[in-house]
């Protein structure tokens, strides 16, 4: 009986281990257990589709994010601001959210605003990406409060779609713009 009850605890934690895992992977489940927005899920299906995930040089994009969770409903536009830097083969990248404004107070930022405002992201590892096959990924925080995100470019790179979880009962899904 006993090495019944070992068997049976052994597999519960190599399962969840297994799923912890595959949430650095690519977030396919983002929608599973919990369920998504109707805009969540078309976002979604846009970086399911996305496959690219380098940008050539300094970018800014800015736009609108849905964030389903505690206080929040995921049908309302939240707003998110991204610069993000190539350097080296690598990519790096800093940015803020903006919620319950009306319309995307970041519209007009430029790559000099935020440079200047995010300062030299690309001498910081903190900001660094995990470079994937074909997304991007960041994890800030430990297996029990975290804030994972990932990545990827539309094929003209004028779209940015971003999924992420901050902990285990809050998801955002961005699809943000390439600012001019």
């Amino acid at each position: 009986m006993i090495k019944k009850i070992v068997f049976a605890a052994t597999l519960i934690a190599s399962a969840y281990s297994y799923s912890f895992d595959e949430i650095s992977s690519l977030p396919s489940f983002f929608c599973d257990e919990v369920g998504c927005s109707q805009y969540q899920t078309k976002i979604l299906e846009q970086f399911l589709k996305s496959k690219k995930n380098t940008v050539e040089k300094e970018a800014v994009y800015s736009g609108k994010c849905y964030h389903l969770g505690q206080n929040y409903d995921g049908q309302y536009a939240h707003h998110a601001v991204i610069y993000i830097v190539p350097s080296q083969n690598e990519m790096f990248w800093s940015g803020t959210f903006s919620f319950f404004n009306e319309s995307n107070p970041y519209r007009k930022v430029t790559v000099e605003e935020a440079r200047k405002q995010f300062g030299e992201i690309e001498k910081d590892p903190y900001h660094q990406f995990e470079k994937k096959v074909d997304y991007l990924f960041k994890n800030f925080g430990d297996e029990e409060k975290f804030f994972r995100y990932w990545m990827r470019l539309s094929d003209n790179q004028k779209h940015l779609y971003v999924l992420g979880f901050w902990g285990l009962d809050h998801r955002v899904a961005c699809d943000i713009l390439l600012n001019k």
